[in-house]
């Protein structure tokens, strides 16, 4: 997907010109780097910091089609620019946006679509977090049009890498609770998952047979967090009975409060207490222990 997003930064910066004079191909004259910028990364660069720069603002969103189009194109360029240029460059459009919460909060929605949700281009948490924490910030903004953005601020940073896990409350599979911060050892898998699920139920499976993994539990080195992001109810409990013994079991309603969790399964590496990977598969979890 990159490449062809790169192919078409390419070609397009071979026609920029024509397309900046020529406002009835585009929804509005896009930029045209100069003739001095030869890289293409400089042109990259270049063409996402100004963008929007000839775009009548205030009238554009009177056609969500065509601006979703326009928005959906920028997006696929943003992703080969210099990170620090596509950060600043989401975070002035968000700007220019600031006296029209309205739109502002529209735009942030198309984010979510395009760099968070199930239909993303591609994923890029600090993208979408450039586009939402201006909205957040926006004392303009009626609450409610900024309650979901907020939400998904605050998961993603207690989520990120490098960081320590939120404090995560459950119940045990024994009806017991606690919280994630009993839960130490050299490494930490936070396995988020539905019983319900076949793929769950396929990776468990996967996971409990590896050998490694398993010598890991019994040194105290590793310990497996097994967490239905869901009420802790008998049916629940009949159907995680089967689980590893060797496996904390337990049931958190609050977790896709707390921790970004897009789907099921999905796993957290938490080592020496901080997170060292998040939203990793089945494969990637065997390869990182298997490297230990």
């Amino acid at each position: 997907m990159k490449k062809l997003i790169i192919c078409f930064v390419i070609a397009m910066s071979a026609f920029i010109p024509a397309m900046a004079d020529t406002a009835t191909e585009t929804f509005f004259p896009y930029p045209a780097p100069p003739d001095t910028m030869a890289g293409i990364q400089q042109r990259t660069d270049y063409f996402v910091s100004h963008f929007w720069d000839r775009a009548p603002l205030k009238s554009i969103f009177s056609s969500k089609a065509r601006l979703n189009d326009t928005f959906e194109e920028w997006i696929q360029v943003l992703g080969t620019a210099t990170d620090t240029v596509a950060l600043q460059a989401a975070s002035d459009f968000m700007k220019r946006l600031e006296k029209q919460p309205n739109d502002q909060a529209y735009i942030v929605q198309q984010a979510e679509r395009q760099l968070y949700g199930d239909s993303a281009q591609y994923y890029s948490d600090e993208l979408y977090m450039a586009f939402a924490k201006p909205l957040v910030e926006n004392k303009k903004v009626k609450k409610e049009l900024k309650a979901r953005p907020a939400m998904l601020v605050k998961v993603l940073e207690n989520s990120a890498t490098g960081k320590r896990p939120p404090v995560l409350k459950y119940e045990n599979r024994d009806g017991s609770k606690g919280d994630t911060s009993q839960d130490v050892a050299q490494l930490v898998i936070y396995y988020f998952n539905d019983p319900d699920c076949s793929e769950c139920q396929l990776t468990r499976v996967r996971l409990d047979a590896d050998i490694k993994t398993t010598e890991l539990i019994n040194s105290g080195a590793l310990k497996v967090l097994s967490i239905y992001p869901g009420d802790a109810d008998e049916e629940w409990r009949s159907k995680v009975a089967s689980y590893p013994e060797a496996w904390k079991v337990v049931a958190a309603p609050d977790a896709d409060e707390i921790f970004d969790i897009r789907t099921t399964p999905v796993f957290y590496i938490v080592y020496r207490g901080k997170i060292l990977v998040k939203g990793a598969n089945i494969t990637q979890v065997i390869s990182i222990i298997n490297r230990l």
